[in-house]
């Protein structure tokens, strides 16, 4: 059932805002907040309604922001995303009153609706993936690990990979390019010693970065390291070689996220949407160049 108001609705705000912790330079540059901005503002725009989007570099610039926009009374509304554990965002909402939407799984905001996507049934497709091509030691480049979904991830492809006699070493990153450069030299350096054969990057920033840094260090991708990332973009797709990489539509997660925060002003009770479930798109970066030798779950990989 929907309960999403009727086009320009006279007592909808005309206004909702969301607030994105990123360096202003570094918005524009990541493939995944175009879209998904662009999905919120296309389901708003058919109501009547405004985005109001601003860069902070904090939780706490955000709750100020969120202070202001309630005490300015422009503000109907805010989707909130990048949850974190203990996140002081929460308590600063409901003091508020302002009303919300949450991208990710709720935690113990049992009152707020959200909008999540299945980071466990992604993590057991890309495991499989590469089980499947002998993969047995992986580095993922992650997300910063302040970040609920972050979390999630990680304990995800500890289980995932655990079922097939994986073993994932995770480094901290930040979405940047900077950081997917940083961690995958660290991933090479360590590399002789790991026997890693794969890595995984929460987003696809990262990944491009670290298929740049890769070739450069004088390394064969898939040969001599398969690359794979979260979030797939044009540039993943235009990469030599095309990079692997979870296929979301990001766009119409921005749809959900406008439309379950549509149904709270309109009144509907709280509720946990689920986005459509990324699809894996196997490309060059993952293609099969190495046999598992014998039981999967103990096997030697070797070159095929």
């Amino acid at each position: 059932m929907t309960w999403l108001p009727e086009l320009s609705d006279p007592t909808l705000p005309g206004s909702v805002g969301i607030c994105i912790h990123r360096p202003r330079r570094r918005v524009a540059l990541e493939p995944f907040w175009m879209q998904y901005v662009r999905g919120v503002e296309e389901t708003l725009a058919a109501h009547g309604m405004t985005l109001l989007l601003e860069v902070v570099l904090d939780a706490e610039a955000e709750v100020a922001t969120f202070r202001r926009w309630a005490a300015g009374d422009r503000i109907g509304g805010v989707i909130v995303t990048d949850v974190r554990a203990d996140d002081v965002r929460i308590p600063a909402l409901r003091g508020l009153g302002l009303p919300a939407v949450l991208i990710g799984s709720p935690g113990e905001a049992r009152d707020f609706s959200t909008v999540s996507t299945d980071d466990a049934a992604v993590a057991t497709s890309i495991v499989a993936h590469l089980a499947e091509r002998g993969h047995r030691r992986v580095a993922r480049i992650s997300g910063p690990a302040e970040f609920r979904h972050t979390g999630e991830r990680t304990a995800a492809f500890d289980e995932a990979a655990r079922a097939v006699g994986m073993t994932f070493d995770v480094i901290e990153g930040d979405y940047t390019a900077e950081s997917g450069d940083r961690g995958t030299r660290d991933v090479l350096a360590g590399r002789p010693t790991s026997g890693v054969t794969a890595i995984v990057y929460d987003n696809d920033v990262m990944a491009i970065t670290g298929l740049a840094t890769v070739r450069a260090a004088g390394l064969d991708v898939p040969g001599d390291l398969a690359l794979l990332a979260w979030d797939d973009s044009v540039q993943c797709q235009l990469t030599v070689p095309p990079l692997t990489a979870m296929s979301h539509d990001i766009a119409a997660y921005g749809v959900d996220s406008a439309r379950a925060l549509l149904d709270v002003l309109a009144g509907a009770p709280r509720v946990d949407r689920r986005a459509a479930q990324p699809v894996l798109v196997p490309r060059g970066s993952t293609a099969s160049r190495w046999t598992v030798v014998g039981d999967p779950r103990r096997a030697l990989v070797e070159r095929a």
